[in-house]
């Protein structure tokens, strides 16, 4: 169990994806000294209640494990990063907020999927982005090519779509990966059908 800081967002960040973030809050300038002297590693959790700015937040204990993978300071303070996630994780032990997030956490496995590949969720994805760009609304990049792991794809679909962040905190708090691939499979339908009854509405 290892100590890390711990970044609350309005949304969950999924493994094997990458995130950008503006950071401008004094105690998130204070995280980023800490983190670029270290190993770069902190933690992304999903805030159930409240806001991003501020503090007082409440927040889910399931979330993702990252690395910075860029960083850039401006001149006034703030901080431009991306994030790249890797492992699930969850927060065993919030520690207190001075002056950022921290939590004890442990890391959860994916669990594995066998009996099923990633071209049913490839496919789902191309069809989404497809009729997002007929509606001309935000969706995946047509071109957006998931990896064949099928444990992999089902995040990368997950943070490509247009689905809540609820779903996508249910899906990435399951240990079950092939109840995981499931539940992903059927929310990209899900969407995909509201996106075509949009069409058909005109």
């Amino acid at each position: 169990m290892r100590q890390i800081p711990i970044f609350p967002l309005g949304m969950p960040v999924m493994p094997f994806t990458a995130v950008p973030l503006h950071l401008f809050e004094d105690r998130y300038r204070v995280m980023m000294d800490h983190l670029m002297e270290g190993d770069r590693t902190l933690g992304f959790v999903m805030i159930e209640r409240g806001s991003e700015v501020g503090g007082g937040d409440t927040r889910r204990d399931v979330g993702t494990l990252a690395r910075i993978v860029e960083a850039d300071q401006l001149d006034d303070g703030r901080w431009l990063i991306i994030a790249a996630g890797s492992e699930r994780m969850r927060v065993v032990a919030w520690l207190p907020d001075d002056p950022y997030p921290r939590g004890a956490v442990e890391t959860l496995e994916h669990g594995e999927v066998l009996t099923a590949d990633a071209a049913d969720l490839q496919a789902a994805v191309r069809r989404m982005a497809a009729l997002a760009a007929e509606l001309g609304e935000p969706g995946p990049p047509i071109d957006l090519t998931l990896a064949d792991d099928p444990v992999i794809a089902a995040y990368q679909a997950l943070a490509a779509t247009p689905i809540g962040p609820l779903d996508m905190q249910r899906a990435l708090e399951t240990n079950d990966a092939v109840e995981r691939h499931e539940m992903v499979t059927r929310l990209l339908a899900d969407a995909e059908e509201l996106l075509r009854l949009q069409i058909g509405s005109g």
